[in-house]
């Protein structure tokens, strides 16, 4: 009796630290204040990511001024930051390995449907947290999420990409995504800093 008790005992000790091992290493939603900002290189170009009154601002940060963005440039840095419209961040928290979530969203694009009638054109975006890496950018190396994206339109699949989390920064440090037939583009995270 003796001997069974203490196989259970061992065994429970023995699962216990395997629980521990194998233990989920999470990322919270970050919280931001006014004056958090982010630089980012896309191409050859760098823009500034700003928190002012509680919203993200994206900005092309000149010598002598700042010009804020606006259209498809601001589209494109939008979700590195988790503020705004939910269904148009890259990440969904709290973020943990193996974690999976769908979006959809209105492009704002419209074709032509039956009997000359417009439809708008939505997006499906498919996420899967694949594992957390070491990456190095030219902000510096972080720890990072590195989540797996596809998004499709009108049944195609129009972008596949990898988007890279690091809550050291409360941001996306690197995206590279692409369309399948063509070659892949980079956003990386150059600079971040805390507002006062």
């Amino acid at each position: 009796m003796k001997r069974i008790v203490l196989c259970l005992v061992v065994a429970t000790i023995c699962l216990a630290a395997l629980a521990g091992l194998y233990a989920q290493e999470q990322a919270q939603t970050p919280v931001y204040k006014d004056g958090d900002f982010w630089w980012y290189r896309v191409g050859g170009r760098i823009y500034e990511l700003t928190i002012i009154a509680g919203k993200l601002k994206i900005f092309d940060p000149k010598p002598d001024q700042k010009i804020e963005v606006e259209g498809e440039a601001a589209e494109a840095l939008n979700g590195l930051v988790a503020v705004g419209e939910k269904d148009r961040q890259m990440v969904q928290f709290p973020l943990s390995v193996g974690k999976d979530w769908s979006d959809r969203y209105d492009t704002g694009k419209q074709v032509k449907g039956f009997r000359g009638s417009r439809l708008s054109v939505f997006r499906s975006v498919d996420n899967k947290v694949a594992g957390i890496e070491d990456l190095t950018t030219a902000a510096g190396t972080f720890r990072a999420f590195k989540i797996n994206r596809r998004e499709s339109e009108r049944a195609k699949v129009s972008v596949l990409g990898s988007v890279y989390y690091s809550p050291e920064t409360r941001s996306v440090v690197k995206y590279e995504y692409g369309r399948p037939e063509k070659a892949t583009k980079v956003i990386e995270l150059t600079k971040y800093g805390s507002g006062k």
